[in-house]
């Protein structure tokens, strides 16, 4: 039987004592929500990765910010955990809890999953079952959550749809509010739940998978029907309901969250995130983002300026990043950029750019990028050859390409990396060869610029999304990419070139997913039953537990997981064909058709010409007539009506330049005006599963955000000039940590340290400050010693007393010890220079040296037979320094 009360401090901590990263698991960050009153519904926001991951990704930030401003209702957080913690919890029957609360999985009213990535669906079901949740719906019993998908893999839910209640097909920003409320209505009128799942069914954008009964021959649908709830008439596959996408018609009046959770452990990708556009009309026929977002919507640059604006002033931002499918066809980047660069050099902050298409990197934008610190760029051909790219309707040519290089290391940037893919249809041994001639060219047009300039060329599989004019064709087998990669890697190395590629087993797999069908679920729990976790990352993944799940659940149905790989027959129903996301299947059709004839289609927004794709109409075109010229012609205006993006204002570099001699002058008129200041903090509840990085970061955000007047270096990436005392351990409490800030200026210490407490994470607190000379001596020069106060177990208080009575008595124990693959001997006898015990608590004094000391788990090694029997807690007391 599941209990469904919150995790006590005591389970968790015991957890954490044994994994690696346990910041990961603790919560308690600046700027989370935890909502203790009653609300009328809470809704888990899962991600199926790891922390690290999940906190880089902008939606789920989104949907948190939108939740939570609402007082009715509430989100937290639920990731992914690592195997070790995964082990620990299944041996002691832990539940997977929220980050906010410690609440179990299974007490939410709505468990919603992020479908970013076909490998992570094992990850969901293992999240499920650690959560105490029956991994299929038609299993669930009254008292279980509603579990709902969303997100781009949600345009293809077949393969997991057993395994959910609903899925939210599109935009989540105003159905999240929807979902939310038909949850409160489950509570307050006590609906059951099939009656609360009907009424999902009826918000729009909300898939219910057992609404429809979808039949296969081998991987082929023979039939799709669907059950209409209220009048129980049955559809056939011509008449079928389609659910129609969920489409957020503005960008620019959506709240945004601009002062978000300081996240304890470094995220993938660590920045302030803006997303300045969502949707790309440029028709590449490979990109299912490109389609399924479709139309384009922008946020105007006056309100990304005020987002940023804001961010720098409430906010703690090192980076800020601008999001967009394609940012170089933003209708004001070149205005945008030139004011953010203003700004981000005044804030001592980084700006940084999505990869960019060729024929979109000019000049200006390339100069302006190095400007603010960009030192390479990633470049996507697509294709080595003009052929391929015509077929994929990219509109560039080879001197698009080498003038892109070109552009980037005229204005400074070192290295190039440039995309490709491979395995595309009608692919030849000609296209290969053109991939090493393009890369080949563009380091010689790099390095006339620039000696030092390198190119890389970074390669993946082509894999068929559903919704793309390419959804039909065939993908290449592992066997085939690995003679492709091989080929490629022996005739770039020729030419002094880097090549890194995805692992050609992970695209194997995720082609199967990509285009699956029901028939899949049965193979995906077995997956997850045999191991398979985090497959994301290649550390974890292992191809053989999936050839062994495919294999033992196809062997009834008569397929192999290859027959998910071959083409399609154009004319035959596809599984995820009663699903409308954007583009009218007779658009996808007629652009497969213009692909083999190598007909480019123009982007509609930038000509008068309507390809009549249908995503510019919210319902049935068929059913609602709107004019698709009328709105794409509206939509053109809105992309360049930006404001005056004239280049002639000034010279990037030259203001650069100009700002970075000011900052000079500055530094040298308030040179006699310095001071450091020294300050003491301690670690303790959450904050003591910080590693040192982790807790310098937290210290350098809240003096960032409490705009402290600390000097920083020179350079494109000017720093803070902040150093700390060595690392406390992990998992070790401390009052005995220090850092110095160098400042411009005389300052009262106490008001900075009232300032960044008020900034800092829970468990982290600054509590002594001094002004010291600034050329002092810095702190781990000074250290000689350092005492620590241990919790001994109070049932082997006199074994404790036997053990350390006979390691005081010798006078000499030599210990070895590996640092960075070398060993060392240390005498632990002579490190020790006192210890008593008194009552429980073992007071120990070891000595320091910057040059190698030993650590505090070593020298208790050293003492005790069994420290995991004795020890209880170890705190970091007191350093000693020299007179």
């Amino acid at each position: 039987m599941y209990s469904n009360t919150q995790l006590t401090w005591d389970e968790l901590n015991s957890l954490l004592s044994e994994v690696e990263r346990p910041a990961r698991y603790t919560g308690y960050e600046l700027n989370s929500v935890c909502k203790s009153t009653p609300v009328k519904a809470r809704i888990a926001l899962c991600f199926p990765d790891l922390y690290e991951i999940a906190e880089s990704y902008v939606g789920y930030k989104l949907l948190y910010h939108i939740v939570n401003q609402q007082k009715d209702y509430a989100a937290e957080r639920v990731n992914a955990v690592a195997h070790d913690l995964e082990r620990l919890m299944r041996e002691r029957n832990v539940l997977l809890w929220s980050l906010e609360t410690r609440t179990p999985l299974r007490a939410f009213d709505v468990v919603g999953f992020t479908l970013q990535y076909e490998l992570a669906y094992p990850t969901i079901l293992a999240m499920l079952e650690l959560g105490g949740i029956s991994l299929r719906s038609q299993h669930r019993k009254e008292d279980e959550p509603l579990v709902i998908g969303g997100g781009s893999n949600a345009t293809n839910p077949e393969p997991i749809a057993p395994f959910f209640d609903a899925f939210l097909i599109g935009d989540g920003e105003e159905a999240i509010l929807d979902i939310a409320y038909i949850a409160s209505l489950r509570r307050e009128k006590k609906l059951s739940r099939l009656e609360a799942i009907h009424e999902l069914a009826n918000i729009d954008g909300v898939y219910v998978p057992f609404h429809y009964d979808i039949q296969y021959n081998g991987i082929h649908v023979t039939s799709i029907k669907a059950k209409s709830v209220q009048k129980q008439q049955l559809y056939t596959c011509e008449t079928i309901p389609i659910v129609y996408r969920r489409r957020l018609a503005d960008l620019e009046h959506l709240s945004y969250p601009v002062k978000q959770i300081q996240p304890n452990v470094k995220p993938i990708h660590e920045r302030f995130a803006i997303e300045i556009q969502r949707g790309c009309s440029r028709g590449c026929r490979f990109c299912q983002a490109g389609m399924i977002q479709r139309p384009v919507r922008q946020r105007s640059p006056d309100k990304v300026l005020s987002i940023a604006r804001e961010a720098l002033d409430t906010a703690c931002v090192d980076t800020i990043g601008l999001l967009s499918l394609s940012a170089g066809d933003y209708g004001g980047i070149n205005y945008l950029l030139n004011e953010l660069l203003t700004l981000c050099e005044k804030e001592h902050v980084e700006l940084s750019l999505p990869s960019l298409r060729s024929e979109t990197l000019t000049n200006e934008i390339a100069t302006r990028l190095n400007a603010i610190s960009t030192s390479g760029f990633t470049i996507a051909p697509e294709a080595g050859s003009d052929r391929l790219r015509k077929l994929i309707n990219k509109n560039n040519d080879e001197s698009d390409l080498i003038n892109a290089v070109i552009a980037a290391v005229s204005a400074g940037a070192r290295t190039i990396k440039l995309y490709f893919m491979i395995g595309l249809p009608s692919e030849e041994k000609t296209d290969l060869e053109a991939i090493v001639n393009l890369a080949k060219k563009s380091r010689i047009a790099a390095r006339q610029i620039n000696r030092s300039a390198s190119i890389t060329v970074a390669v993946s599989t082509f894999v068929p999304k559903a919704h793309t004019p390419l959804q039909w064709e065939r993908q290449i087998t592992v066997n085939e990419t690995k003679a492709k990669l091989h080929y490629l890697r022996d005739k770039l190395r020729n030419h002094r070139i880097q090549i890194r590629y995805h692992d050609p087993k992970q695209s194997y797999v995720e082609g199967v997913l990509a285009r699956g069908d029901r028939q899949l679920a049965d193979a995906i729990e077995k997956a997850m039953r045999i191991g398979c976790r985090l497959d994301g990352w290649s550390d974890f993944f292992d191809i053989s537990k999936w050839e062994q799940a495919f294999s033992e659940c196809f062997k009834s149905v008569g397929i192999t997981a290859d027959d998910y790989l071959e083409v399609r027959d154009i004319n035959n129903l596809l599984a995820w064909d009663h699903l409308h996301v954007g583009p009218l299947k007779k658009f996808l059709r007629r652009e497969r058709k213009r692909a083999l004839q190598l007909l480019s289609t123009q982007d509609c927004t930038r000509s008068d010409r309507c390809y009549a794709c249908g995503a510019c109409d919210r319902a049935d075109p068929y059913k609602k007539k709107i004019s698709l010229k009328k709105a794409t012609t509206e939509l053109r205006q809105i992309i360049y009506s930006a404001p005056d993006v004239s280049l002639a204002k000034t010279d990037c570099r030259q203001e650069k330049l100009k700002n970075s001699l000011n900052n000079c002058i500055e530094n040298d008129a308030t040179e006699n005006q310095r001071v450091r200041i020294r300050m003491r903090y301690q670690k303790f509840g959450a904050a003591v599963y910080f590693s040192q990085l982790e807790t310098t970061s937290h210290i350098l955000r809240a003096i960032r955000y409490s705009r402290m007047p600390v000097c920083y270096s020179q350079g494109y990436t000017p720093r803070p000039k902040v150093s700390f005392s060595p690392a406390c351990p992990t998992g070790i409490s401390s009052s005995a940590e220090y850092f110095d800030c160098l400042c411009k200026q005389e300052v009262s210490p106490m008001q900075w340290v009232t300032l960044l407490n008020n900034q800092l994470a829970e468990g982290l607190h600054i509590f002594q400050a001094d002004l010291i000379d600034e050329k002092a001596t810095a702190v781990s020069e000074k250290i000689r010693a350092i005492t620590y106060a241990i919790t001994i177990d109070s049932l082997k208080i006199y074994d404790a007393q036997i053990e350390l009575n006979q390691f005081l008595a010798r006078t000499t124990q030599i210990m070895q010890v590996a640092r960075k693959k070398v060993v060392h001997e240390h005498d632990v006898r002579k490190a020790v220079q006192n210890a008593i015990l008194i009552k429980n608590e073992l007071i120990l004094t070891v000595s320091f040296s910057v040059k190698g000391a030993l650590k505090i788990r070593e020298v208790l090694n050293a003492i005790f037979s069994d420290v995991k029997s004795f020890v209880r807690a170890i705190h970091k007391k007191e350093l000693q320094f020299e007179v």
